[in-house]
């Protein structure tokens, strides 16, 4: 549920609970558009305080809440390469997404500000045009083989409908 710059959440079957409460502005991109569909990212809380509620233990600290409306066929998307992170201290916030396949499309939100030519890499982000750098000293490759499927397979049971229409 969300109201203005409060986002609540609750999950029945894992008996999770939580409360966000945005510290910034929403940002939002059209990451894919064709004839055949899309995929819109909303960002509605790039940084925000969180209090979750696992069975009866709360955790506190920072987070962010983010969307994704997909109509296109997700193995129909050109990619072969995602990056996708944030940043969040005090002081400022960054939310970058990277798609590669032939050529390369890049986003970059430094503070909520939608930057121009960001250099996204392994072990730094930097916006020349802002004079900012971050380095990250803990690489961490997620997934380096293209295994949607089997990502899909294990999620299909819980997304009602989506097992009737994804090829596998």
């Amino acid at each position: 549920e969300i109201k203005e710059s409060s986002v609540h959440w609750y999950d029945k079957y894992f008996k999770v609970s939580g409360h966000w409460e945005a510290l910034v502005s929403p940002v939002r991109a059209r990451l894919y558009d064709s004839d055949e569909g899309y995929l819109d990212w909303n960002c509605f809380q790039p940084a925000s305080n969180v209090s979750l509620k696992i069975n009866d233990k709360e955790l506190n600290g920072t987070g962010y809440v983010e969307q994704l409306i997909l109509t296109a066929d997700p193995w129909k998307i050109p990619m072969k390469e995602l990056r996708w992170g944030r940043y969040s201290s005090r002081e400022d916030h960054m939310v970058w997404i990277e798609l590669k396949d032939e050529g390369k499309q890049q986003w970059l939100w430094f503070n909520g500000k939608k930057t121009e030519l960001p250099n996204i890499g392994d072990d730094v982000i930097t916006i020349p045009s802002e004079g900012v750098s971050l380095e990250m000293d803990r690489a961490v490759v997620l997934e380096s083989e293209q295994k949607i499927l089997q990502v899909v397979r294990k999620l299909a049971p819980y997304l009602p409908g989506f097992d009737r229409t994804v090829p596998y």
